[in-house]
Order: C-alpha cells, then structure tokens, then sequence
C-alpha cells in the first residue's frame, strides 16, 4: 500500500502541472486558408494570420497583458496602465496601446509599428529598441533588433488588406505564405529555384491569379501534377 501510495503521489507530481496549465491556459489556434479576430478581455483586437497559434493565461486584463505568439498577427492594443507584452521565442514586444503586427516564421522576425510606440528586445540581455509609427525591423530569432526602418507602403501588413507585398523576397518565403493561405503545396523543379527573389505586390484574392503573377515576377513558369504545384 505504501508503494501504491509513493507512485500515486509521484504521478499526480508530474501530471498537476500539465492538467493546471491546461485550465489556466487559453489558446487560439488558426490553420492554414483561414484568418481568425479575437478580441481580448482587455478590449485589445487581435487577428490572427494562417498557420499560427496565441496564447495567454487566466487573469489577462486584470492580473496581466501577456501573450505568447507562434506565427503572426494583427494587433489593436487598448490603452491600459499594464503593459502589453507579446512573447515570441526569445523576442518581445513590450506596449501601452498602440496597432503593430507580428511575423514570426522560424528564425525570421519582422515587427511593424502603424499607429504609437513599441518596444523590441531581441534577447534576454535586453537590448531593446524603440518603434514609433510607420516603422519595422527585421532580426532573427535569438539576436537582438537592427535598425528600425521606414514603411514604404499605404497598406501594411499586406496580408490584412489579402495581398503580397514582396521586397526582394526569395521564392522559398512567397510560396510558404501561399501554401498557408490557400492550403496548397508547391514545389520547386529544383532546389535553387527557391532563392530567386521577387518584388513587387500581388493581389491575393484568388489562388490561380496570384501564382500566374508570381510566375510572371520570377520570370517562371508552373504546372499542376496530382497534388502538387511546381515552378520550374
């Protein structure tokens, strides 16, 4: 009996935790060709991009503002005397109430102010830097931030508005986001097709449209065989 009651012990030791994390954890997942709003008990308006998960825990807009992201997202953060952080990897973004989004796929990070001020640390020795509106930075996951830069165009993020805003963007990057958006999957008659960039911005409405664009840029062509999108 005493072993018996040792073991139990032991297995409620290591499940508590996950079972406790399970009830106190909220999270939004949103899969490929679909587009999520979710709006935070704060008053705060996220919409959540294909391909992405947020999460934050029990007690967000009384105790705290703190949310974790995989992915990206569109966010419209009320004013509010706690701060609002968005955890991604080893990166944040620290805020009172502003609208930015977040893109995180991999080790690529892009952070984009549209409206207030935004504070970036890249890492943990927090070397911050500060964004204010119509600014971005790109780093990569585990560094700290670059120098922030301009937004050069009207409507940014381009995939809230259903487009592609491309800036010498390599090949490999654009079709991940189409297979997100439309639920495809696209492959390359060889490897090195893949960091070809492109520029230039395409209407996303539609899948057929936006590849024959995409083609066109890349100076490319596609076909369809079974499943599978390929440019060669």
């Amino acid at each position: 009996k005493l072993v018996w009651a040792v073991a139990a012990a032991l297995a409620l030791t290591f499940i508590s935790p996950i079972v406790y994390n399970a009830y106190t954890t909220t999270s939004i997942d949103v899969e490929r060709a679909q587009i999520k709003n979710v709006t935070l008990a704060d008053g705060s308006t996220v919409k959540i991009n294909a391909e992405s998960e947020l999460s934050y825990k029990k007690g967000l807009g009384k105790d705290h503002r703190n949310v974790i992201l995989s992915g990206e997202a569109y966010f419209d953060v009320e004013k509010g005397d706690i701060p609002f952080i968005v955890e991604f990897g080893s990166a944040s973004v620290e805020v009172l109430g502003t609208e930015f989004n977040i893109h995180t796929r991999g080790t690529d990070i892009n952070v984009s102010v549209l409206e207030g001020i935004v504070k970036v640390s890249g890492t943990e020795d927090k070397q911050d830097i500060v964004l204010t509106a119509g600014q971005k930075v790109n780093f990569i996951q585990g560094f700290n931030p670059g120098t922030p830069e301009k937004i050069d165009h009207k409507k940014y993020p381009g995939w809230i508005y259903n487009r592609l805003i491309l800036d010498q963007t390599n090949l490999r990057a654009v079709c991940k986001e189409i297979e997100r958006k439309f639920n495809v999957k696209i492959e390359f008659a060889s490897v090195d097709l893949g960091n070809i960039t492109v520029t230039g911005i395409i209407e996303a409405d539609e899948f057929n449209p936006v590849m024959e664009t995409l083609a066109t840029l890349a100076q490319r062509s596609f076909k369809f065989e079974k499943d599978t999108y390929i440019i060669y």
